[in-house]
């Protein structure tokens, strides 16, 4: 049986969401930590956590527990923890920052980890992963999914979205007319609005329930406010990842709409591959909304790797 709690806690002084699911009654070999995309809701990663523990402790014979630490402010904040901070809005350094705080305050440099970033939480991840290494956090190895953290401008998505952002950052009147109904609808409504937008997707009840959690204004005002800021820091190329490279899996989609056309290619030449990975499986860039399944094998494949590597 797989037990998950979901906990407020602080993270450099700032309340944050995370999600904690491990075995029940189960030591634990390694903590997975899972960086999330954007938006960056915790929830929707509980589906691909719980089969990946299954996976793990029959494939690998190793007991993980799986940790999702959602962005500040991606998630709606109960009002009695601080009203102040609801207000906030924060930029990519603000959550890459917040990353690395959740490791200095809440693991230590005894647990054997495994960090895994999808999209944009991969940047994150690449630059937290030399500073942990550096200050001698036990990292076994990394696993970007479907990463996004170069020429995010230059994708087919970012170069029209980023004129939409930019338009909603610069115009926050407009965001608030468009969202502000959101505050006087009841629960049921939002997830029929969910329902049907996710229709035919058969995904997990966790993908519903975090989408209903978007519909607030709150939030989406810091997705956008980190989607604009991620077209500016994420415009050019990213420096060179040799350094990192040998505890790196990047797994790129065939197409992938928030990555440059020939990017997996030209970083597979780059950096060989044992480090770069093209998907075989049809797995789309939101792979928890309809691919966990396929996904969890190929996530579990790389760790059978990294642990080879460190035996």
């Amino acid at each position: 049986m797989i037990t998950r709690d979901v906990d407020w806690i602080k993270v450099g002084g700032k309340w944050t969401r995370v999600s904690w699911m491990k075995r029940k009654n189960v030591k634990s070999d390694a903590k997975v930590v899972m960086v999330p995309g954007n938006p960056g809701n915790e929830g929707f990663y509980e589906d691909f956590g719980k089969q990946l523990i299954e996976k793990t402790a029959i494939d690998k014979n190793e007991n993980v527990e799986f940790i999702t630490v959602s962005h500040l402010n991606h998630v709606p904040l109960p009002k009695a923890l601080d009203e102040h901070q609801t207000n906030e809005v924060y930029l990519l350094k603000d959550q890459v920052h917040h990353k690395l705080n959740f490791f200095k305050e809440h693991l230590t440099k005894t647990d054997r980890i495994y960090l895994i970033s999808h999209s944009i939480g991969s940047y994150m991840a690449l630059q937290i992963l030399p500073v942990l290494e550096s200050e001698g956090y036990n990292i076994i190895g990394c696993c970007a999914l479907f990463p996004v953290f170069e020429f995010l401008p230059k994708s087919s998505q970012g170069i029209w979205m980023k004129h939409v952002f930019k338009f909603f950052h610069v115009f926050p009147i407009f965001l608030i007319l468009l969202t502000f109904w959101l505050n006087f609808i009841s629960e049921t409504t939002k997830q029929k609005l969910c329902q049907w937008n996710l229709k035919g997707s058969n995904s997990h009840n966790c993908i519903l329930d975090s989408a209903v959690e978007l519909l607030s204004f709150n939030v989406i005002k810091n997705i956008n406010h980190m989607s604009v800021d991620e077209m500016v820091v994420i415009a050019d190329e990213y420096p060179n990842l040799d350094t990192v490279k040998d505890k790196l899996r990047l797994y790129y989609a065939v197409e992938d709409h928030w990555v440059p056309h020939g990017s997996a290619e030209r970083n597979l030449q780059k950096y060989g591959s044992k480090c770069v990975r093209i998907d075989e499986h049809g797995c789309k860039h939101a792979f928890v909304i309809s691919h966990s399944v396929p996904m969890v094998n190929v996530v579990v494949s790389l760790l059978n790797e990294f642990n080879t590597e460190n035996s």
